[in-house]
């Protein structure tokens, strides 16, 4: 289950590097298994785009920034 938008994890920042690490997994298989490659690639995809459809869901127009992560770079 996800989050809810006002929970401090950081929605927008998994939406935008899910997909960088599925790419990562993927170069790393081997070639010769290429059923897998493509099962792997579905679930990467497939996790990115519900993630992608619970911000469409919980975006509320009209009511500032939303899904923000703040974090403490430098304590």
């Amino acid at each position: 289950m996800i989050l809810a938008a006002d929970q401090a994890y950081p929605v927008l920042t998994t939406m935008v590097l899910l997909p960088a690490v599925g790419a990562l997994v993927v170069a790393l298989l081997p070639k010769e298994r290429s059923s897998l490659v493509r099962w792997v690639a579905l679930a990467f995809s497939g996790v990115t785009g519900l993630i992608t459809l619970h911000v469409l869901v919980d975006f509320e127009i009209g009511s500032g920034y939303q899904f923000v992560s703040r974090q403490e770079w430098i304590s």
